[in-house]
């Protein structure tokens, strides 16, 4: 009796289908670290962005 393939994974891995495209699974593990961690960053920046900014050292100047 053949198993039912699963349409959410990639035939023959048991890799998720992913909007990278990405087969291998350690290779996606590495590309939604990277992504998420920029994620995180973008969004941090859109609620301040001033952050980062090291403020004591900018001096007005005329």
């Amino acid at each position: 009796m053949e198993m039912m393939r699963d349409p959410y994974l990639y035939p023959n891995t048991e890799v998720l289908k992913n909007k990278f495209s990405v087969i291998d699974n350690e290779k996606l593990n590495t590309i939604e670290a990277e992504y998420t961690s920029t994620r995180q960053r973008i969004d941090r920046l859109e609620n301040d962005p001033t952050q980062g900014i090291p403020w004591r050292s900018i001096r007005r100047t005329e």
